[in-house]
């Protein structure tokens, strides 16, 4: 996979090809023991999901938040959710851009979260309904699913918003 990518899709600058970066590069990411440091997190299940909907399911970054590149230089636009949220922008070189973006990329034979195991989207409806019930739990569904907004107040707030206040 890594060599499909130096002789397909990453460019190296023509006065970097002669320093053997490619090359240096691939050793480098072939030397390195990828294990995943995984540890329990202080934030809210919805926080997690939203953080990893992040990385899961597109490119580590896109052609449009790349402002400049030039020989000794790469300028690219990020969101700081460190400091909430605002537009930042990074410059690098090319060889730190490059090692960030290798750190995205998964390992041969590893695939995306979206399509794997029992949720994955062939298996969601028929394994995931098998696996819950070998392990006696039932499947929650959404507390307001199928419920028009109003009712989703009235359930909420207690209000017959039918009534006039006065």
């Amino acid at each position: 996979m890594l060599e499909a990518l130096f002789n397909n899709q990453l460019s190296i600058p023509e006065n970097r090809k002669n320093n053997n970066l490619a090359e240096e590069l691939k050793i480098q990411a072939k030397a390195k023991d990828w294990v995943v440091h995984s540890e329990k997190t202080r934030l809210r299940p919805g926080r997690v999901i939203e953080y990893m909907g992040r990385y899961i399911h597109r490119v580590a970054i896109s052609t449009h938040r790349i402002e400049s590149v030039e020989d000794d230089h790469i300028c690219f636009s990020y969101k700081d959710y460190a400091d909430k949220g605002k537009q930042k922008k990074m410059t690098l070189t090319p060889q730190e851009f490059i090692r960030r973006f290798m750190l995205h990329i998964l390992p041969e034979r590893f695939c995306k979260v979206r399509y794997y195991g029992i949720l994955s989207i062939k298996n969601r409806k028929s394994k995931l309904l098998q696996c819950l019930a070998l392990i006696g739990k039932a499947l929650l569904h959404p507390r307001f699913e199928g419920l028009k907004m109003i009712q989703i107040l009235e359930l909420l707030t207690g209000k017959d918003y039918s009534l006039c206040p006065c």
